[in-house]
């Protein structure tokens, strides 16, 4: 593998809205993953992570580490927490509405986006970069959609809708991931031993660079290595 090695800053993804799934059993390590990924395609992504039940133990994301602006980042509670009694903010029961049925409610409305949003400068002859947004843990509301493809289609097609391009991450996957452009297997066991890991892909169109069956370890990716490491770029 050279350093030209088209798959090393997943070009794929930029020159049109392509659509990633990236699963594995180190929650951790995936939403690190992901972040890399999307910072690999656009500079400051919109975050929306699916957080766990009350009590749950994490170790610090993303969002916890100061790499996504306050506008935005978004957090989406634990799905049963109305059955405590907990009143939702505006901007999560907005966007958890949007999940259970992105016809009833915009994204765009949901997570506040200005109309229009200049895209970055890019160089003469470049296509810009496109919007994108991580969505972290979509396995914590897999039970809202029946196992097809076509429940995560119509979510994919409302991000882009909007004017974003949705990369996910979960922990199994599942039918519905199917509907992605690109499948990614992150193998992995912690964030302790990450430089062992590698990233495998399970699915790409034809025309990719990257070949079901590539196994490509996870140091050989900057912005993935940058993240898991703790280094990741200070958000713009």
């Amino acid at each position: 593998m050279t350093g030209d090695d088209p798959r090393l800053d997943f070009r794929d993804l930029r020159a049109a809205p392509k659509i990633p799934v990236v699963w594995g059993s180190s929650r951790v390590v995936l939403n690190r993953v992901l972040f890399g990924m999307a910072r690999t395609v656009c500079t400051s992504p919109y975050w929306v992570e699916i957080r766990g039940r009350q009590g749950e133990v994490e170790e610090p994301g993303p969002g916890e580490l100061g790499w996504v602006a306050a506008d935005r980042l978004f957090y989406i509670g634990d799905l049963f927490e109305s059955s405590t009694g907990a009143v939702r903010p505006p901007v999560e029961f907005a966007l958890l509405s949007f999940l259970r049925d992105p016809s009833q409610e915009p994204v765009s409305e949901a997570m506040k986006l200005p109309p229009t949003e200049p895209a970055p400068a890019a160089p003469s002859g470049a296509s810009a970069p496109p919007r994108v947004v991580a969505v972290a843990n979509v396995d914590r509301v897999e039970q809202l959609y029946p196992e097809t493809p076509r429940a995560m289609q119509a979510v994919v097609r409302a991000f882009l809708k909007a004017g974003l391009v949705p990369f996910f991450s979960t922990l199994r996957a599942t039918k519905r991931s199917v509907a992605a452009d690109f499948v990614f297997q992150v193998v992995a066991r912690g964030l302790s031993d990450w430089k062992s890991g590698t990233l495998v892909c399970a699915k790409a169109p034809e025309d990719s660079s990257w070949k079901v069956g590539d196994n490509v370890p996870l140091t050989r990716l900057p912005t993935i290595a940058s993240s898991l490491s703790g280094r990741a770029d200070p958000r713009p």
